[in-house]
């Protein structure tokens, strides 16, 4: 298993995932500037909608503004309006992120898993990635131990989401303190 594609999406409540932050109000009827926070900008649309403060909102348009967005949102209407929302994050739910290729992940899926050996033995939890140029790292726990678990190479050999484990090639010397 190579190059395993993780997805980046910031999990801010149960179930609640950023994929935008209102940074500025802009033009004159309501406008707001919003910083993507998603892998998948196409979703800020006509017809688009996302959550602040647990209220759904609907964008009327959007356009892209260097790497930033416009939107003009439904219910937000004067330059006054839009001042209120500035520092808000965007959110949507579980079932609103894209539906991802097999072999691809979201952070959030990956972090938790329990890591098994080959034979099937419990290795520990998946509690960080880390991104280096090269390749992902995983780092996985064991009481007071830890190992890098480098996503090059075959040292992942699956990754069971519904199972909700990792199984890795165990070397020796990887738990060493």
């Amino acid at each position: 298993m190579r190059g395993i594609f993780i997805y980046n999406v910031i999990v801010m409540e149960e179930d609640l995932f950023v994929i935008g932050e209102i940074i500025a109000k802009w033009g004159v009827k309501g406008e707001v500037k919003i910083n993507v926070i998603t892998d998948f900008p196409k979703r800020f649309k006509k017809g688009g909608t996302f959550l602040i403060d647990g209220t759904r909102y609907t964008i009327e348009w959007a356009k892209t503004l260097n790497n930033a967005m416009v939107l003009k949102i439904e219910g937000i209407d004067t330059p006054e309006d839009a001042e209120k929302y500035k520092g808000k994050k965007l959110f949507i739910t579980e079932a609103e992120l894209h539906k991802l290729p097999k072999g691809k992940y979201y952070r959030h899926q990956i972090i938790g898993l329990k890591v098994v050996s080959q034979n099937g033995e419990p290795v520990g939890e998946v509690t960080e990635i880390i991104e280096t140029p090269a390749n992902k790292v995983y780092v996985v726990s064991s009481g007071d131990r830890e190992a890098l678990v480098p996503d090059k190479g075959d040292f992942v050999k699956n990754i069971d989401i519904d199972a909700k484990t990792m199984t890795i090639e165990v070397v020796p010397g990887m738990f060493n303190k």
